[in-house]
């Protein structure tokens, strides 16, 4: 799928967020997307793990992907809700999101996301809105 003819993994790659967090998008197909977090110092809170918004940052990014990969970029979060099971201490993350629902104007994903060992630390679900805009003219 492309947007003004880059492609869904060009867009993530050339977002400045990406170079800051310094993510991976693993896959991007059919419904389905990875994201890659390897672990920073930078990301932990004051207790030495890493701060829930960084986890809910990585779900959320997984869960437009996957939407994203069937209809194109066009997409708003419009609803996200997270559960943090395990704290995280220097692990690197993985967010594994799938579309659950796909209708005329919404998409719902769940997304998994995964700290070393494949130990299960948060579950989300996303509601991707489509919208109508020229996204070439959001730099």
């Amino acid at each position: 799928m492309s947007i003004d003819g880059r492609s869904l993994a060009t867009l993530f790659r050339e977002a400045p967020i990406t170079v800051f967090l310094g993510w991976q998008l693993r896959v991007c197909e059919a419904g389905v997307a990875e994201v890659v977090l390897p672990h920073k110092p930078e990301f932990e809170q004051g207790l030495g793990v890493t701060h829930g918004g960084i986890v809910a940052t990585i779900a959320d990014t997984a869960g437009f992907f996957a939407a994203a990969s069937l209809v194109g970029a066009g997409l708003a979060t419009v609803e996200f809700k997270i559960n943090l099971l395990a704290p995280v201490r220097r692990d690197n993350l993985l967010a594994r999101a799938s579309v659950a629902h796909r209708g005329r104007r919404l998409l719902v994903c769940q997304v998994s996301v995964t700290g070393e060992q494949d130990r299960v630390v948060a579950l989300a679900q996303g509601t991707y809105a489509t919208v109508e805009s020229n996204l070439s003219s959001a730099k």
